[in-house]
């Protein structure tokens, strides 16, 4: 019975220690989904009012400072053809754990129509 115990209470560990990794590294999957939400809500702008590129990478410069972000215009692409607007924006989160640091890459993208 003492065996058993011992297995319980480290598979409890392992789910616990599982759950705290898991929610340091959900804000940045999280604050990605906004962002690219976001995204497609400036390359809607663009299209509608055909705004200059320099403006549009401003908009989403803003947009990334506002959402703690540190990107840089050069992360960003921007392109338009045939009636269409597609914002991409290349960038790393890191994200550090007591024993390990991740760099996590993500590709947003917002696109209209």
């Amino acid at each position: 019975m003492g065996r058993l115990d011992w297995r319980v209470a480290a598979g409890l560990a392992l789910a616990a220690a599982l759950l705290a990794v898991g929610a340091v590294l959900l804000p940045p999957y999280v604050r990605n989904l906004q962002y690219q939400s976001a995204l497609a809500a400036i390359a809607r702008r663009a299209l509608e009012t055909s705004q200059p590129e320099a403006e549009t990478v401003a908009e989403v410069l803003r947009e990334a400072e506002r959402r703690g972000l540190k990107i840089q215009p050069n992360q960003v692409r921007i392109r338009r053809a045939h009636g269409r607007v597609e914002i991409t924006v290349l960038y790393d989160s890191t994200v550090r754990l007591p024993l390990y640091t991740v760099d996590l890459h993500f590709r947003p993208r917002g696109r209209a129509p």
